[in-house]
């Protein structure tokens, strides 16, 4: 398993990335007619969308401890 620390602008800047390629990838899907291809571009914006609850949920969590409590 692999541990990263970032700093708040680096977590923020890394959501935005993924958010990103999400966004280029639901297009790709969207487009695209091959089942197979479709299908593993389906499990990467699935993969990257539980990387980026994950970031979110850190984030909060550090948030929270420092008093800061997330609303929305």
């Amino acid at each position: 398993m692999v541990r990263l620390e970032l700093s708040d602008d680096e977590a923020r800047e890394l959501g935005s990335v993924l958010e990103a390629e999400r966004h280029r990838l639901l297009f790709e899907l969207s487009a695209a007619d091959v089942r197979n291809f479709k299908h593993d571009l389906r499990d990467r914006v699935d993969r990257l969308e539980r990387i980026a609850a994950r970031l979110n949920y850190e984030t909060y969590a550090d948030d929270a401890s420092e008093g800061w409590i997330p609303t929305g």
